[in-house]
C-alpha cells in the first residue's frame, strides 16, 4: 500500500501493475490536482475507485466505482 498526495503525484513513479487499485478521495470531486492524477492513472488502464461527496462530480464520473460519503458542504439538494 502506498499513499500519494495528488499535488505530488506527477513527480513520482506511476505503478503500472494491473492489480493496483487507485483510490481518489475528494470532498467535492472537482479538485484539479486530484483530477490530473486520475487522468494519469486512467491513461495507464489501472482500476480507479472514487470517494466523494457530490453525486455526478467529475471524479465520480471518471472512476470505475464510487462511494458517496454524502456529508457536509456540496449537497445543494439538502438545502
Amino acid at each position: 500500500m502506498r499513499a500519494e498526495l495528488a499535488s505530488e503525484f506527477h513527480y513520482g513513479k506511476i505503478l503500472l501493475d494491473p492489480n493496483v487499485l487507485v483510490i481518489i478521495i475528494s470532498q467535492r470531486g472537482e479538485t484539479a490536482n486530484s483530477l490530473v492524477a486520475l487522468w494519469q492513472v486512467k491513461g495507464h488502464g489501472l482500476k480507479k475507485f472514487g470517494i466523494v461527496n457530490v453525486v455526478g462530480s467529475s471524479i465520480a464520473r471518471e472512476t470505475d466505482n464510487v462511494l458517496y460519503i454524502l456529508v457536509g458542504p456540496g449537497l445543494p439538494w439538502l438545502l
